[in-house]
């Protein structure tokens, strides 16, 4: 499996004949989500032999190497054999009437002997299509390891919001409860008691929303990976650590060029089968020429006698079929397959286009990102410090429980924000990298 990320830097133009590109391929290990989630590396490293839908994707693979096989074959020697069984009955004039069983046998052979190329064309367009399989399994693989990465990334966002909302519902409970005796000591109003009681009873239906979500991504996850063992979702120290203190920079780029993208050799395939579809229906109606051969068995009346004579029979011979008129049914078929190239062509221009759009827009976006993971980390430590000070404000009562309350919630937000927008930054990291694979 390849690398699983690149900071990758675009820089490109468009001409008629290709769109050379400027990326960057340095990489940092710390980057992959899998140097800080061994669950997560040992899910992506078995995903091939667990993953229904990848080995789904396999059989189709094997069905297009069996069809390439198969097309081969029409340029092999056919051999065939029959055997026959009769009962003769012959009542002749001037003869005593007869009744015999005769068993008859044939052996055939034959060989395409000249096609004019039409026979290796549709074992060429046999092999490409088989080829095309492939690249589309291995596409499907990488799609199904981004896939992975991308919905381990969103699992552990949400354990995490999980885990804050369960203590948010703690701390929420027990204001509550505080309330209650400091209203029955006459210290605060019952306002303060039904405000802090919403908060617990939103803070339950947050946390249930939660739940139900992470139980419904969790079962989906297990689906798509068929991975059975307990998965384990929580962020170490260490990654925490790593989204607080982490700068995520830019590398220096360097040249490739647009034909690497598998998407444009895919169209590239298509279009030389086109071409081959051409070459075939300008070859259909010229006259095709097969080596035959057989050995059979017969019986022939002799004028002279009564008893039959039984045959055996060589036969070796030059077969030509010459179809000199289809209804232009091949004129037919060579425009399709010309529209069809052409259309392709179109395709192929329209998808180097769309690239180079997607390219700019998902480098915007890495840089807004990372932006954004520097934003979370300052937010992150004035919540901090705040929620400090708040908690000294509260022991010496110059701030109400409920403002304390919210001192926390903003601190919990802003933990969540730092990590969550870290894991965005991994996803966007393996689409980008997910573009350029082969």
């Amino acid at each position: 499996m390849s690398s699983p990320f690149s900071r990758k830097l675009f820089f490109f133009y468009f001409s008629f004949s290709c769109i050379p590109l400027l990326v960057s391929v340095a990489s940092d290990a710390l980057e992959a989500p899998e140097a800080h989630f061994p669950d997560l590396a040992k899910i992506i490293k078995g995903l091939s032999t667990t993953s229904s839908q990848v080995l789904e994707h396999d059989l189709v693979l094997e069905e297009y190497r069996a069809n390439a096989r198969s097309v081969s074959s029409i340029k092999g020697t056919k051999v065939g054999v029959s055997v026959s069984g009769y009962s003769i009955y012959e009542d002749r004039p001037n003869a005593d009437y007869d009744q015999r069983y005769k068993a008859f046998s044939r052996l055939t052979i034959s060989k395409p002997l000249y096609h004019w190329g039409a026979l290796d064309d549709d074992v060429e367009i046999a092999k490409i299509l088989a080829q095309n399989s492939s690249g589309d399994a291995s596409i499907f693989q990488r799609n199904a390891i981004s896939r992975t990465r991308s919905s381990y990334l969103n699992l552990v966002a949400s354990s995490l919001r999980k885990k804050l909302a369960e203590e948010r519902l703690k701390l929420a409970t027990k204001l509550y409860e505080n309330s209650k005796e400091k209203k029955r000591l006459g210290m605060i109003d019952e306002i303060v008691v039904q405000d802090l009681e919403s908060q617990m009873l939103s803070s339950q239906m947050e946390f249930r929303e939660i739940e139900i979500n992470l139980t419904y991504e969790l079962s989906s996850f297990v689906e798509f990976t068929g991975y059975k063992e307990p998965i384990n979702l929580d962020a170490s120290d260490q990654f925490f650590n790593f989204c607080l203190t982490h700068q995520f920079s830019p590398i220096e780029p360097i040249l490739i060029q647009s034909s690497t993208f598998a998407e444009s050799e895919r169209l590239d395939n298509l279009i030389k089968i086109e071409e081959l579809k051409i070459g075939i229906a300008d070859k259909s109606l010229l006259p095709k020429f097969n080596l035959n051969g057989a050995y059979f068995q017969d019986q022939v009346d002799l004028a002279d006698s009564s008893q039959p004579l039984d045959r055996n029979n060589i036969l070796v011979g030059l077969e030509a079929n010459w179809e000199i008129w289809d209804s232009h049914k091949s004129k037919s078929d060579k425009d399709a397959a010309i529209a069809r190239k052409k259309k392709l062509e179109l395709a192929k221009q329209r998808v180097l286009r769309e690239r180079g759009l997607e390219i700019e827009f998902l480098n915007n976006q890495l840089s807004l990102s990372r932006q954004k993971i520097v934003l979370s980390q300052k937010q992150y430590s004035i919540a901090k410090r705040r929620l400090s000070k708040s908690l000294i404000e509260f022991e010496q009562n110059k701030i109400s429980s409920l403002d304390n309350f919210q001192f926390h919630l903003k601190a919990d937000e802003a933990r969540l924000e730092n990590l969550d927008s870290v894991c965005r930054y991994f996803i966007l990291l393996d689409k980008f990298d997910f573009m350029f694979h082969k």
